[in-house]
């Protein structure tokens, strides 16, 4: 792979990529907290958590934003960069420490959207039940 000029630059996207993680984190667990509250019928916790998720799926929005700006940095390293923060991790061969962790921190968070994937699903099929998505009647 490409060497990156500006370490500076490299370090920008792993910080992102952290943060990425760690707001993911944060939507598992409101949504745990979730399945919990809806699972007492607590509306008011329901309601109180959805709006905490809301804000937590803001920050991945602006996160996003951020890592596609880097990826549209003018400089000749605007390909390097989307190959490492967009492209499928297990095909790409890390060639210096950085580069591998920033790889790593893709895997974990690739495992960390599919752990909020099947809960959210989890959730609508226990709030919405028959109206949900996942319920196979509204496809």
């Amino acid at each position: 792979m490409a060497v990156v000029e500006n370490d500076n630059l490299i370090e920008q996207v792993a910080i992102l990529l952290q943060r990425r993680y760690n707001i993911f984190t944060e939507i598992l667990n409101l949504t745990n907290d979730l399945l919990e509250a809806a699972g007492r019928r607590d509306d008011v916790s329901v309601s109180l958590l959805l709006d905490m998720r809301q804000e937590s799926l803001e920050k991945c929005e602006e996160n996003w934003q951020e890592l596609r700006q880097l990826g549209e940095n003018p400089s000749g390293e605007a390909r390097y960069l989307k190959k490492l923060v967009f492209q499928d991790p297990d095909g790409i061969e890390p060639t210096n420490r950085m580069e591998h962790k920033i790889l790593d921190l893709r895997v974990r968070l690739l495992d960390r959207i599919r752990e909020v994937k099947e809960k959210d699903r989890m959730l609508s099929l226990n709030i919405a039940q028959e109206k949900s998505y996942y319920s196979g009647r509204n496809r």
